[in-house]
């Protein structure tokens, strides 16, 4: 375990990261959040057009749970490829996933 530069605990080894769980997805994208910073949070879907749809805002504190996980409907997404970004206050990290149904 080491100290950040902005004073909090961050534990070695550990690394935020973002991970889709089913891919290709039909009406349900699972995905898993690893999160290492307090702050404020969002994800992101885009479509290979470039446009951007925010489908979660959320904030983390000392206390919150450092693996989340989250289902996000999908059922009125076209078929195809897609971007999912994670926004952290500090970075960003983003996943391929397809939807197929």
């Amino acid at each position: 375990m080491y100290i950040c530069g902005e004073g909090g605990l961050r534990f070695l080894g550990f690394e935020p990261s973002l991970t889709v769980k089913n891919n290709p997805a039909k009406e349900i994208l699972e995905i898993e959040c690893k999160v290492i910073e307090n702050g404020n949070y969002s994800l992101e879907i885009i479509d290979l057009s470039g446009r951007v749809a925010t489908v979660k805002e959320f904030a983390i504190s000392t206390d919150s749970e450092k693996i989340l996980d989250f289902e996000i409907d999908v059922s009125k997404f076209g078929n195809g490829s897609y971007i999912i970004v994670l926004n952290t206050p500090t970075n960003k990290y983003s996943a391929r996933f397809v939807v197929q149904k």
